[in-house]
């Protein structure tokens, strides 16, 4: 009985053996713990930046395919395209329906030429919901359906202040304060960039991509500008009101008396 008591003993302290070998120790643990929290700290801002690459390079080509509708609408047009700002604001290139009508963008939109593709006027790096598509502070129009009056819809993109437009005129047929813009006479310039040069912001609240903009030229290339050469000028635009009364000046948008001048539209013209 002795015997056989003793090896049950033993068998017992075996198998306890053989099961603490077999497990992990809280040292062990902590250390495989601690390895997965390095690999994460290592991979997560090599995923961000995959990310907005991503937004990036989805963002360039939209800009192109808008870069096709502009030259489709120039045919249909006798050359001219829809740029410019909305009431003195040179800011608001942004405007696809304001009050009496669709402006600037909205042109393009009442020409059947965003039926298809409607997403291509927004940046998929926005985070502003009022540059957004279709969302509750920014809703796209129903196909067939006419927005209340005053109602604004944003595009995510702005275009060269070129012209001036006014609400004035009778609703659905806006025109610019003088002579539209002819493409054929841009030579290249820009004409479509990512939001920029809004009174009381911050060069980071503009900067969809954080490092650069995307700019859109008359002959349909796209280039990433450096926001070194944008933060200076969007720095002296900030604290303006975002008013006619008062705003910012045309002269740091374009500076038609000196095209040297480091106005927003003149630097990327340069680039």
């Amino acid at each position: 009985m002795r015997h056989e008591a003793t090896r049950s003993v033993r068998k017992c302290q075996n198998a306890r053996r053989r099961r603490d070998s077999s497990a992990f120790t809280i040292v062990e643990l902590l250390i495989v713990i601690g390895i997965i929290a390095v690999l994460i700290a290592i991979l997560l801002p090599a995923l961000h930046r995959a990310r907005q690459q991503a937004g990036q390079i989805a963002c360039m080509s939209n800009l192109r395919q808008l870069g096709i509708i502009y030259s489709l609408y120039a045919n249909d047009n006798g050359g001219q395209i829809p740029l410019g700002y909305s009431n003195g604001r040179p800011w608001t290139g942004y405007i696809l329906h304001d009050t009496g009508g669709f402006p600037i963008a909205g042109r393009i939109y009442k020409a059947g030429l965003l039926k298809q593709s409607p997403r291509a006027f927004y940046c998929p790096s926005q985070r502003d919901a009022r540059w957004q598509f279709n969302t509750p502070t920014n809703v796209w129009p129903a196909e067939g359906t006419t927005p209340p009056v005053g109602n604004q819809i944003r595009v995510g993109y702005t275009s060269r202040p070129s012209v001036q437009w006014s609400g004035a005129a009778s609703p659905g047929d806006l025109k610019p304060i003088g002579p539209y813009t002819k493409l054929f006479n841009l030579k290249s310039q820009a004409i479509l960039a990512d939001i920029i040069g809004i009174p009381k912001n911050s060069p980071d609240y503009t900067n969809v991509h954080h490092r650069s903009l995307n700019v859109l030229y008359s002959d349909i290339s796209v280039h990433s500008i450096e926001r070194g050469v944008y933060d200076p000028i969007q720095k002296l635009i900030e604290p303006y009101p975002p008013t006619t009364s008062g705003g910012p000046p045309y002269s740091l948008y374009i500076d038609a008396t000196n095209p040297a001048a480091n106005a927003l539209w003149n630097v990327f013209d340069r680039n």
